[in-house]
């Protein structure tokens, strides 16, 4: 669908929290560069913004929290992080992911200019 998605020239794209072994056989789509950067932005070609699906699922949340799952969003090449329920949790994905953002991150928190269409 990814491939289909990229030659329709979507903006946007988002990853879900599932394991693609062939990619990556520890983290979820959502938080693994493998998947976000190594197959989609690069393989690929996709140049449009990337967002996680809500880190607060329980396949994310349960595991490794919802700021280690910012920062790994972050580390994994996604642009947008979403954190639907809980101001708390927001908030923890906030401040996860500018931690990240300073431990020298491949592509931070990049600003989404010349993203969109």
């Amino acid at each position: 669908p990814f491939r289909a998605a990229i030659e329709a020239h979507v903006a946007m794209i988002m990853t879900a929290h599932v394991l693609y072994t062939a990619l990556d056989a520890k983290l979820p789509a959502s938080l693994s560069r493998d998947v976000v950067t190594g197959w989609l932005r690069e393989a690929l070609g996709y140049r449009g913004v990337v967002v996680t699906d809500d880190l607060e699922m329980r396949a994310v949340a349960d595991r490794f929290g919802t700021g280690e799952a910012a920062v790994l969003a972050v580390r994994a090449g996604s642009d947008v992080l979403l954190v639907c329920n809980t101001p708390d949790r927001a908030r923890e994905a906030r401040d996860g992911g500018r931690r990240g953002s300073r431990v020298g991150l491949p592509r931070g928190l990049a600003p989404l200019r010349g993203r969109l269409p």
